[in-house]
């Protein structure tokens, strides 16, 4: 067996420092553990049976932010944070022509002065987002504006016609349209969920072809094999 002739002094790193909060930690019961992952447990299933219980109903919300043409955040009369998503439409996304002008126009027509936001919730997505159908009332007024019409009639979101098929709405898109009002003055607008079908697609095409580079790569690959030579 060969000898090493590494110094010993050269192999020495002294005492190890604990890491921040380990004697904290370690002094825990496990009594105190147990109980405070039971308590976060109470906590966590307890909030989510609060939020489900809107589903199917009506609340007042104040909206946090907007996020695109059919998504906001906002606050429910309880305080909690919800993310909404519009019933029954479909805007540009951010990046597609008229997604920035469809995410103006919600914001603007959500966080106007004196404007209350209301929401009639459908159900809640596999994304925890709560699909709504939402109106907004302004001032001392007692008419109520429905806010995906508004987005419809101003050619700023498709309405889904094939899950809603309320003729209202189906009306609206087909005037603006006919119209070419907002993205139906492009000749050929590519709907939102092809435009997203297509973005993952090309994610899942980079990501092959990254790994099909790295594989590949023989530099990666030695490496691989000395280490494993070395294992």
């Amino acid at each position: 067996m060969r000898a090493s002739t590494t110094p010993a002094a050269a192999v020495s790193r002294g005492p190890r420092k604990k890491p921040f909060g380990y004697d904290f930690v370690m002094g825990m019961s496990p009594s105190f553990v147990v109980a405070s992952l039971l308590l976060m447990l109470f906590i966590f299933f307890w909030q989510n049976w609060e939020l489900d219980r809107l589903v199917g109903a009506e609340a007042q919300l104040r909206v946090r932010r907007v996020l695109d043409g059919d998504q906001f955040l906002a606050n429910t009369e309880d305080g909690y944070l919800v993310k909404v998503r519009l019933r029954a439409v479909d805007a540009p996304e951010l990046e597609q022509p008229f997604g920035r002008e469809a995410s103006a126009a919600l914001s603007e027509k959500l966080t106007a002065a004196h404007t209350d936001v209301i929401a009639f919730f459908y159900e809640r997505d596999h994304e925890g987002r709560y699909i709504a159908d939402i109106f907004t009332q302004h001032g001392v007024s007692a008419e109520f504006h429905y806010v995906q019409a508004h987005m419809v009639r101003r050619g700023l979101a498709w309405h889904f016609g094939a899950f809603d098929r309320r003729v209202r709405l189906k009306e609206m898109m087909e005037n603006a349209t006919a119209a070419k009002i907002g993205l139906w003055s492009d000749e050929a607008p590519v709907a939102p969920w092809r435009f997203r079908r297509q973005a993952e697609k090309e994610a899942r095409v980079r990501a092959d072809s990254s790994r099909k580079k790295k594989d590949a790569d023989p530099r990666k690959r030695g490496h691989h094999n000395s280490k494993s030579r070395r294992g």
